[in-house]
């Protein structure tokens, strides 16, 4: 609304429990001011500031007419405000229903004479069971500044289908005047500072109020322990500043996951976009991959697929001469096969060949690795073949 702050005075206040079927009177105990929201918060179940010019919101007794009437604000004539034309009984008026499912108040702003009787309350039903939280007339003894607005709110029911209720209890009629009647998320009740709330507001109704709350406009989060700006709802990693989602599910947040969609790896050492988990050389960037097992990284592998054969067989002929370990990944079998590779290539007959094939096994043999009986044997099996 459009009024400007108004300050209320120490002397103020205004009643509980006030009631025309009998109920005790109960004194509000006054609440921290805290501002209204301008404009309507998350979670507002029912809001009228009277300005649109109609009372289309508002019901009477049993669903009929009522003496509700919208006028000008006296303080201010741009201003719209809600006042009763009738007094206890006849001109009941009901707003609403609601039925909030968190705690929730009603807020309101108040402007009464000396003279006023407006009451202020919830409904089940039209009329229903009701309860009057807030009424302002001198037979229960509230006392207000004369011609000064007033905010307050009071607690309704959760779960409940729910009436805001106004009632022009005595004393006159027409100088009881309410506007800005909201639901809104909070609990507490009380009155405070004109354009402020006897509670802190709790504006997405999580349960949780705003000054408390991490999220204030976001019902699923309230809570941001690690300070990230995700909620611990939310944040795989509530308590690592660092982390806050773990995509492929393997406890390594995406941050620190070198592999963050696969839950198989998690860190490359070495950087060579292999992961550690299936890099056979972790350590080493120019190599990630032995796919004879013979430790010698495929890249700086001979013979990366090694004849692993226990014997040297030679055309088919199991030679009985041992193929071990004969250095840089190779084995005697692998420096074998070489050798006929390369001896067939260049031999014009099969005399060629094996004189080819001598030479390689006398090069074996000065290595150091057949012994001269060995190397019998594979001369022999070349010479057969």
């Amino acid at each position: 609304m459009k009024r400007h702050m108004l300050t209320i005075l120490a002397a103020l206040a205004l009643v509980v429990g006030c009631s025309d079927k009998g109920n005790n009177p109960v004194t509000f105990n006054n609440a921290d001011d805290m501002p209204i929201p301008a404009a309507k918060p998350v979670g507002t179940l029912f809001a009228e500031d009277f300005e649109s010019g109609n009372l289309d919101q508002w019901i009477g007794k049993y669903g009929g007419s009522h003496s509700g009437y919208i006028t000008i604000d006296p303080r201010d004539p741009a201003n719209h405000v809600f006042a009763m034309s009738q007094n206890i009984g006849s001109g009941d008026v009901f707003g609403g229903p609601v039925t909030p499912s968190v705690p929730h108040v009603v807020q309101f702003d108040y402007l009464g004479t000396q003279y006023s009787g407006g009451c202020i309350g919830y409904s089940y039903g039209a009329p229903g069971s009701h309860q009057w939280p807030f009424c302002g007339h001198p037979g229960y003894n509230a006392q207000h500044e004369v011609g000064e607005w007033v905010t307050c709110q009071f607690e309704i029911p959760t779960g409940v289908s729910t009436y805001v209720m106004i009632e022009d209890y005595s004393y006159g009629t027409g100088n009881a005047l309410f506007d800005n009647i909201r639901v809104v998320p909070g609990t507490g009740q009380g009155c405070g500072e004109y354009g402020g709330s006897g509670t802190d507001p709790d504006t997405d109704g999580d349960g949780i109020v705003d000054a408390e709350d991490a999220f204030p406009n976001d019902p699923t989060e309230s809570a941001d322990s690690d300070g990230d700006g995700i909620g611990d709802n939310g944040d795989a990693f509530p308590t690592d500043p660092t982390e806050s989602a773990d995509s492929d599910g393997d406890g390594i947040g995406d941050n620190g996951d070198a592999f963050p969609t696969d839950p198989t790896e998690s860190a490359d050492s070495d950087g060579d976009g292999v992961g550690d988990n299936g890099d056979a050389f972790p350590t080493d960037p120019t190599e990630s991959a032995d796919s004879d097992g013979d430790s010698i990284g495929d890249n700086g592998d001979a013979f990366p697929q090694s004849d692993l054969s226990p014997t040297v067989v030679l055309g088919g002929v199991d030679t009985g001469v041992a193929s071990g370990d004969a250095g840089a990944g190779a084995t005697l079998a692998d420096l074998a096969g070489a050798g006929v590779d390369q001896c067939r290539q260049g031999a014009r007959n099969h005399g060629a060949f094996v004189s080819c094939m001598s030479g390689v096994f006398n090069d074996f043999k000065d290595q150091g690795l057949i012994s001269g009986k060995e190397k019998g044997r594979l001369q022999s099996a070349i010479a057969k073949k």
